[in-house]
């Protein structure tokens, strides 16, 4: 069973963002997504432009049941933070009526800018076309089962990208994103 610190569920803009922050802390990270890339949602946000933010960012723009905690959300991860990380990314980014876009106003180009960062961390692998299929707390960690979810012949992007029929994982921490 091969062992991680961190096992993400999820391949979009969240799992990815996570992935790359878990990673810059020096741990190992395995991302597993069903699509055969991942990012596949960020080429839909925004009509294919890819809203990536908006200027007025509080509590109040949010439904949920626990607005204190969204406040504390919030409080965590400014506006400017959020521009400081997609300009490290090489995400130029421009203000259009209070929504931020990326420059190009293209989301093919923010996706291949996060691919282009999670390939170039050597702690993080990426298993695509893959399905959690079960996960496990024990006393140390997770056991995170996985399974082939593709139709398509194996194929690898990457050395560090690939797809296996089943497969069992063991993390110390897990995200679902």
């Amino acid at each position: 069973m091969k062992k991680y610190d961190t096992i993400i569920a999820g391949g979009g803009p969240s799992g990815m963002t996570a992935a790359l922050c878990c990673a810059k802390e020096g741990q190992r990270v395995l991302l597993i997504d069903r699509c055969d890339r991942v990012g596949r949602k960020i080429l839909v946000t925004g009509n294919g432009r890819c809203n990536l933010t908006n200027m007025y960012q509080e509590a109040d723009c949010y439904r949920g049941e626990a607005p204190e905690r969204m406040k504390k959300v919030l409080s965590s991860f400014s506006l400017a933070d959020a521009l400081t990380f997609f300009h490290r990314l090489g995400i130029c980014t421009r203000d259009k009526n209070g929504y931020i876009y990326p420059y190009n106003e293209q989301a093919a180009s923010v996706r291949e800018a996060f691919e282009s960062a999670l390939l170039a961390r050597k702690s993080l692998d990426i298993l695509t076309e893959t399905s959690v299929t079960g996960m496990e707390n024990t006393k140390e960690g997770f056991v995170v089962d996985t399974e082939d979810a593709g139709d398509k012949p194996s194929r690898k992007q990457d050395n560090r990208i690939s797809r296996h029929k089943k497969q069992r994982f063991y993390c110390r921490s897990l995200i679902i994103a």
